[in-house]
């Protein structure tokens, strides 16, 4: 799977092919092999604490308090010009597994993602 469009914290842009649930490659414009999908990560937001999928509105900003009561959808859509859809980001890691890593094709699982708290 190749990952398009990512943006690292420091505003590093960069592409990402996953082969068997591990980086393969990192590079800029990374050309998808044959039967190879592709994902276009522009737009999507993965960030910490309480996250409403479907208004964009962060209720508590976990690790990142900044963002507590704070309308990031929208602040992000209008700063970057396109659609944007946020996910917490101990959730965007589960999906992640699921579809491109180590969980593929399991029927129940669990991701413990351990940093400035638990998600």
């Amino acid at each position: 799977m190749i990952l398009q469009n990512l943006t690292g914290t420091n505003g590093e842009k960069f592409d990402l092919c996953v082969r068997d649930g591990k980086i393969f490659s990192k590079g800029l414009q990374l050309e998808a092999g044959p039967g190879e999908e592709t994902l276009d990560c522009r737009g999507l937001t993965a960030l910490p604490g309480f996250v409403d999928v479907n208004t964009g509105y962060v209720s508590n900003g976990g690790a990142l308090l900044y963002n507590t009561g704070t309308q990031v959808g929208q602040l992000v859509r209008e700063r970057c010009g396109c659609r944007v859809t946020l996910e917490n980001d101990g959730k965007a890691a589960a999906i992640a597994e699921l579809r491109a890593g180590a969980l593929q094709g399991c029927c129940n699982a669990a991701v413990f993602i351990i940093g400035t708290g638990v998600g």
